[in-house]
This record gives C-alpha cells, structure tokens and sequence, in this order.
C-alpha cells in the first residue's frame, strides 16, 4: 500500500502495533489500557507518553525525507521508520546512554561486564539504513515513459527560447513564422 498524497501517517496505533512486536524490551501502555486506567507496570511507557514521541517522529521523519529530495516512502516502510525513531528516543532518555563506557560489576563471583556504547543507537542505525534503501528506490524509480525507451524527449533543457530541436536544423523561424501567417 503507498501512502496517500495527502500525506497520511500511520496512526499511533499502527505504529505500536509494529513497536510492540520489534522492540518487545520496551514495554508501552495500549490505548485499551490507556482508556481503562490499567497501568500495571510503572516500566511500561505510559501511552499518551508514546502519542508525543510517535509526534515527534512523524516530524523528523517528514524532514529527513524531505531532506533527501522529497520522496516517498511506502504505508509499512513509514510504520517501520517511525517505530524505529520511537525506539531511538526511548532508548537515549535511559539516563545510562550518556555514559560512552561503563563497567558492571555485579559482585557474587560473577564476571564484570564492561559496556561500550556507540554513536548511536540499534534502532536509530536500523532507521538510517531504512532510509537509505528508500532513497535509493526513490532515486531508481523510472522516469516518465515517452513512448520508447531510446527516443530522446521532443523537448530539452538546451532549447534555446523553448525552439525544438527539428526546427533548428532546417528550418529558420522566419521560415516557420511565414508557414504559420499562411497556414
């Protein structure tokens, strides 16, 4: 399915139905239980909370394709973008993502763990590599079919004064302006 011109968004629900299968570690509150007042867990991001983030990412999302040319991504790959960015968002406001490097020791004869974090996050990487599949199809889309494949256009970005190219050999245009005062 491709998005509308209108430029239609999957709905929050529809990207947390995607969230809640692909980032199952990030616990969210579903409208159901938004509207009953089940908040059983104070883990579980409560889903109002997640109203704003998928907001958030509607916006960034809307300026990166933007940013690459104004294409056009399909219904499932902006759902997948979009749950993508959430993750991102949820994953950076653990107040451990500040640290670069960290060390875990959890004592027991346990063995120490040692946590080095990159630039960025696994879903903001799965975000940019979307991205960037869905430039190149965008810049890979055919252009307009003008009716064989190795005719060159009737018009170019070469004419001078939007002259066509049969008319500047063999014609003059004081030629063509007498054919046309006859005609």
């Amino acid at each position: 399915m491709i998005m509308p011109e209108t430029s239609e968004y999957p709905t929050a629900n529809d990207v947390l139905a995607l969230f809640r299968f692909q980032y199952s570690y990030i616990p969210v509150q579903t409208y159901e239980q938004a509207q009953n007042n089940q908040f059983t867990d104070p883990a579980y991001v409560p889903y109002n909370f997640f109203v704003m983030l998928y907001e958030l990412a509607v916006d960034e999302f809307s300026y990166d394709l933007l940013g690459r040319g104004g294409i056009k991504a399909t219904w499932s790959q902006t759902r997948a973008a979009l749950a993508h960015l959430i993750a991102d968002y949820c994953e950076k406001s653990n107040p451990d993502w500040a640290y670069r490097r960290q060390r875990v020791d959890p004592g027991s004869g346990l063995p120490v763990i040692d946590i080095e974090r990159r630039d960025n996050t696994g879903p903001r990487e799965a975000y940019e590599q979307l991205l960037d599949v869905i430039t190149s199809a965008g810049l890979r889309a055919a252009g307009p079919y003008n009716g064989s494949s190795n005719a060159e256009p009737f018009f170019t970005r070469d004419m001078p004064l939007g002259v066509t190219r049969w008319l500047r050999s063999g014609f003059s245009i004081d030629d063509w302006r007498k054919h046309k005062e006859i005609g």
